[in-house]
């Protein structure tokens, strides 16, 4: 206890688990990959002494991580995919299902280039398993309206797939709220003793990005708006 006492929740992981303190600029600074203990009386992640919170001496206090092995959804779950085109990079798709207390899991990705019509095979072929569970399609407007010349010169990204037979709605690019929303998913529910939203462990790049995405960044995209 004395050894952290005085230090916030990184210093203190530093310190005992030799963690690099880079958490500070993180938008999602919860996120953990690995088992972590949070404190129901102050509401953070802490390194617990004695089976206590060494601030506040809580002992609600709850094991949780967001990274977790695969396990077969329910039939009933639905699915849905987002997109995340880009015009010179690999457009990159993320699934997600629902569960029906509302917890949200991350079960697959796909990063893949070349023509409207390789990529929605490579799409179609990756999402089979769920493909009788899927209820949407999401992409960014920001990019989904540019025009790209993979298909035809002057057709939109969103022309360009729904050409190739894939049809995504527009999502809702309201950043500010979506950052807050997906905060209050990562915190552990009290009830459930978990958070709401977590990932497959088989999701290395949202793991990657949710572990590194800075204000820096946050900014740098609401420029580009």
């Amino acid at each position: 206890h004395e050894v952290t006492r005085g230090l916030d929740e990184h210093q203190q992981a530093a310190r005992l688990r030799g963690e690099f303190i880079h958490l500070q600029g993180v938008i999602y600074s919860v996120f953990t990959k690995v088992e972590t203990t949070w404190c129901g009386g102050c509401r953070k992640r802490i390194l617990s002494v004695n089976a206590a919170c060494p601030t506040c001496g809580s002992v609600d206090l709850i094991e949780f991580t967001h990274v977790i092995e695969p396990f077969e959804p329910g039939l009933n779950w639905p699915v849905i995919c987002v997109a995340d085109p880009h015009p010179r990079k690999d457009d990159v798709f993320s699934w997600f299902t629902v569960a029906p207390s509302d917890d949200v899991y991350q079960i697959g990705e796909l990063a893949c280039s070349g023509t409207y019509q390789e990529i929605a095979r490579a799409v179609n072929d990756y999402e089979r398993p769920w493909a009788g569970r899927l209820v949407k399609r999401l992409g960014d407007p920001n990019i989904l309206t540019q025009t790209d010349d993979r298909q035809k010169r002057g057709m939109t990204m969103r022309q360009g797939y729904d050409a190739a037979g894939l049809r995504f709605d527009l999502a809702n690019d309201e950043m500010t709220s979506g950052i807050r929303e997906v905060r209050e998913a990562l915190v552990p529910d009290p009830r459930l003793r978990k958070p709401r939203l977590q990932f497959f462990n088989t999701c290395p790049r949202t793991i990657t990005a949710m572990s590194r995405w800075t204000w820096d960044d946050w900014t740098r995209a609401k420029d580009k708006e």
